[in-house]
């Protein structure tokens, strides 16, 4: 690690010109770009808990203790999967019924490792990162979920039916594996 200081540190600050604001603790913008939405965050101190809430579209109002960020970051994280669900329950949904691929319920979680997998009884879990990334990449993801409704592994016929939905898969798989660096940092805390 000590050896490779001066290279992380250089990766670091490119990252940073290219995306402005992902390692902020506390956002002062989000932008969910699988919906193409904009908000705009204010902090304003306050007494008691902290509390969001949305007065107008596209801005979003924390107040409370500002110092107390791992409260803020909870309540941040609490209206992005609720955020999330309205954006990608009704793309799921509108996708099976375009696929004819059906599922029986939908989680949206904050995960660390996954943007989504399937159980056997037909409940597809989403992440809701996904939100950060572009719609034809959540669309392949929403659609590699649903296929797993019918293969529950990674087998040839698995990806026979994920290209017959979407012949370029294997690109997009690409550019979902890499879109981590879209996600910003307070999503998992400081």
């Amino acid at each position: 690690m000590h050896r490779h200081r001066r290279w992380v540190e250089r990766k670091i600050d490119e990252l940073s010109v290219r995306a402005p604001g992902l390692h902020e603790p506390v956002p002062t913008a989000i932008v969910l770009v699988a919906c193409g939405e904009r908000f705009h965050v204010e902090t304003k101190s306050g007494q008691g808990g902290v509390r969001l809430g949305e007065p107008e579209p596209g801005r979003i109002v924390i107040s409370g203790d500002r110092a107390q960020v791992g409260q803020i970051q909870a309540v941040l994280l609490e209206w992005l999967i609720e955020r999330a669900r309205l954006t990608l329950v009704p793309k799921l949904e509108t996708l099976a019924a375009e696929t004819g691929l059906e599922f029986r319920r939908v989680q949206i979680r904050r995960q660390r490792s996954r943007w989504g997998s399937c159980s056997v009884r037909g409940t597809v879990s989403l992440n809701c990162c996904l939100v950060f990334q572009p719609p034809e990449v959540v669309r392949y993801l929403l659609l590699h979920e649903l296929c797993h409704t019918r293969h529950m592994n990674h087998s040839r016929r698995f990806w026979q039916l994920v290209a017959r939905f979407e012949p370029n898969h294997r690109t997009l798989d690409r550019e979902l594996l890499g879109g981590w660096q879209n996600v910003p940092a307070w999503v998992f805390g400081t």
